[in-house]
């Protein structure tokens, strides 16, 4: 946990970045975990019930791109594919 911890707060410097307390905690506890319960419903903007799906939270150090919260972070952020601010 202490390691999840430790690189987490190296991404928050060299991205400059902090992410929220709680979802430190959530990564140093269970680091991108499949979720039992993945699919969550609101409402839209027009009053109507949606639903959608979240696969899986980033990995910290995972051997994957696709699920590893740096490369995600680089691709999407750092190539400028989504502002800095989201």
């Amino acid at each position: 946990m202490e390691d999840r911890l430790s690189k987490i707060s190296q991404l928050e410097k060299k991205y400059e970045f902090v992410l929220p307390l709680d979802y430190k905690e959530f990564i140093s506890n269970h680091n991108g975990e499949d979720l039992e319960r993945d699919t969550f419903y609101f409402r839209n903007s027009w009053g109507e019930e949606e639903d959608s799906v979240v696969h899986y939270f980033f990995l910290i150090d995972s051997e994957n791109d696709y699920d590893d919260f740096e490369s995600e972070y680089e691709f999407w952020v750092v190539d400028e594919r989504l502002p800095k601010d989201v």
